[in-house]
C-alpha cells in the first residue's frame, strides 16, 4: 500500500512538472513567433469586423463551470470578473495565476469550409494580502479581444471566364491587452468591495492582397490597423451570508459595473495599387481618430456554496454597446454595435481535502453558457454561442512548499450559429491549462 501511494505522488509530481513545462513551452514560443504574441486565441473569419472577438475573461479554474464568477470567490483563485473577490483572501498566501491553451475552430458558411489551430498564452495573474486577511490587490495582463483569421478566394473578370482570374488573400492578425490594477476588501462581515483600473492597449492589423494570375497586371495590397490605447474601470461587490441549514450552506451574491469610457481607436489605412513594382509604386496613406466609447457593462451572479459537497453558481451579464450613447466608428463596413448578452450555469463538486485517495482531492467541474455577439454582420446578424465545458482542479505540492498549488484543465465546445443564415456556423473545441501558485510568501518567522 505504502509503495503505491508512493508510486501516486512520483506521477503527481511529474505531472505538475508537465503542466509547467508546457505552459513554459507557450510562453516561450509567443516571445519568438510574432504571430502568437497576441493573447487571443481564436481563428474566425468574422473577426474581419469590429474589434475582433471578445475575450470572456473567466479564470481557467472557473471556465469549467461554464465561466461563471461574479459571486464566486477562493483564497486559491484570482477572480477576473469581480474584484471584490480579491477580499477573499487569507493573510499569509500570495496567488499567481498563468494560463495558455489552445483552441481548434471549424468555420462553415454557404461557400466554404476552413480548419484552423490556434493557441498561446491566455493571462498572467499576481494577487497578494497588504493588510492582514481584510484587503488584497491584484495586477496582471488579461485579453480585451483578438483577431485571427486567413482566407483565400479566386475570382475572375466579368467577361472572362478563363483569363485573368485574381486570387484574394485577406489575413487578419493581432489583440488587445489590458493591463490592470485592483484592490478588494472586506468592508464587514459578509460585505465585500472591490475596483480595478485598467490600461487596454494593442492593436489589429488586416490586410487585403489582390494578385492577378497575369503578369502584365499590377497587385493591388491595403491593409489597416486598428490602436487601441485607453482606460477603463471595473467596480464589484460581493454579499455572504450562512443559510439556516444543518451544514451552514453559504450563499453569495454578487454585482459588477463598468461605466462607459470615452476613447478615440487610431486606424491607419496603408494602399499600394502597385505592389510589387520598384519603380512605380503607387503608394497613399491615411490616419484617422475614431471617437467611440466602451459600453456600460453590468452583471450580476449567485453561488450556492455546500461545504464539503460542491458549489452551484449562475452568471448573467450585459454590454450596452447600441443605441444612441456609442459612435460606430465600423459603419462603413455596414455593421451595427448591438447590445451584448451572457448567461452561465456551473457545478464544482468539492473535494475532500483529508482524504487519502488522491482522486478524491479533485475538483470536478461542469457547466453551460450562451452569449450572444455585440456585432450585427449583413447576411449573418448577430451571431449567438451556446457553449458547454468540463474541467478538473488537481492539487499538488511544488518545491517541497507547505502550501497547495492547484492545475487547472478545461475543455471547452462552442458553437456560433446565426438565424439569418442557415448555412452559417462556427464549432470550437478549446483546451486550456493554468497553475493556480499558493505560497505563504508573507509569514512572520518566530525566533526561539
Amino acid at each position: 500500500m505504502n509503495k503505491m501511494r508512493r508510486y501516486s505522488r512520483y506521477i503527481i509530481k511529474e505531472v505538475s512538472r508537465l503542466c509547467l513545462a508546457l505552459i513554459a513551452i507557450v510562453a516561450v514560443s509567443m516571445i519568438g513567433d510574432g504571430t502568437a504574441k497576441a493573447q487571443g486565441d481564436v481563428s474566425t473569419p468574422i473577426t474581419r469586423l469590429g474589434y475582433g472577438s471578445l475575450s470572456q475573461n473567466a479564470p481557467v479554474a472557473w471556465r469549467g463551470m461554464g465561466g461563471v464568477g461574479i459571486a464566486m470567490s477562493s483564497p486559491k483563485v484570482i477572480n477576473l470578473q469581480n474584484p471584490a473577490a480579491y477580499g477573499a483572501t487569507d493573510s499569509l498566501s500570495f496567488v499567481m495565476d498563468i494560463a495558455a491553451s489552445i483552441n481548434w475552430a471549424h468555420n462553415k458558411d454557404a461557400q466554404e469550409r476552413h480548419d484552423a489551430i490556434t493557441g498561446g498564452l491566455n493571462y498572467l495573474a499576481l494577487q497578494f494580502p497588504v493588510y492582514k486577511d481584510r484587503v488584497a490587490v491584484s495586477t496582471g495582463i488579461v485579453p480585451f479581444s483578438s483577431v485571427g483569421y486567413s482566407l483565400l478566394n479566386d475570382v475572375t473578370i466579368e467577361g472572362r471566364k478563363h483569363a485573368n482570374i485574381i486570387r484574394q488573400s485577406f489575413v487578419g492578425r493581432g489583440s488587445l491587452q489590458s493591463f490592470y490594477l485592483g484592490v478588494g476588501a472586506r468592508l464587514f462581515k459578509g460585505l465585500f468591495a472591490g475596483a480595478n483600473v485598467k490600461y487596454h492597449f494593442g492593436k489589429l492589423t488586416h490586410t487585403v492582397h489582390l494578385i492577378p494570375n497575369a503578369q502584365v497586371l499590377s497587385q493591388d495590397f491595403q491593409s489597416y490597423t486598428i490602436r487601441l490605447d485607453n482606460w477603463g474601470v471595473d467596480l464589484g461587490l460581493q454579499y455572504k451570508f450562512h443559510l439556516p441549514t444543518k451544514a451552514q450552506d453559504e450563499l453569495t451574491l454578487g454585482v459588477t459595473y463598468a461605466p462607459q469610457m470615452k476613447f478615440s481607436p487610431e486606424l491607419f489605412s496603408f494602399t499600394n495599387t502597385n505592389f510589387g513594382s520598384k519603380n512605380k509604386p503607387n503608394i497613399s496613406s491615411r490616419l484617422l481618430n475614431l471617437p467611440s466609447a466602451l459600453p456600460h457593462k453590468v452583471g450580476v451572479g449567485v453561488a450556492w456554496d455546500m461545504p464539503k459537497k460542491m458549489t452551484l453558481a449562475a452568471d448573467f451579464e450585459a454590454q450596452l454597446w447600441g443605441g444612441q450613447a456609442i459612435s460606430n466608428p465600423f459603419k462603413n463596413d455596414q455593421v451595427t454595435l448591438k447590445n451584448s448578452y451572457r448567461g452561465a450555469i456551473g457545478v464544482q463538486v468539492a473535494p475532500d481535502t483529508y482524504a487519502r485517495s488522491y482522486y478524491k482531492r479533485i475538483y470536478y467541474r461542469g457547466g453551460i453558457n450562451y452569449r450572444t455577439s455585440y456585432l450585427s454582420i449583413p447576411s449573418i446578424g448577430q451571431v449567438q454561442t451556446v457553449g458547454a465545458s468540463f474541467g478538473l482542479g488537481m492539487p499538488v505540492s511544488m518545491f517541497g512548499s507547505d502550501r497547495t498549488s492547484m492545475v487547472n484543465l478545461t475543455l471547452e465546445y462552442s458553437r456560433d450559429f446565426s438565424t439569418l443564415q442557415k448555412s452559417f456556423s462556427q464549432d470550437m473545441l478549446k483546451l486550456s491549462l493554468s497553475l493556480n501558485f499558493n505560497e505563504t510568501w508573507f509569514r512572520k518567522l518566530k525566533i526561539y
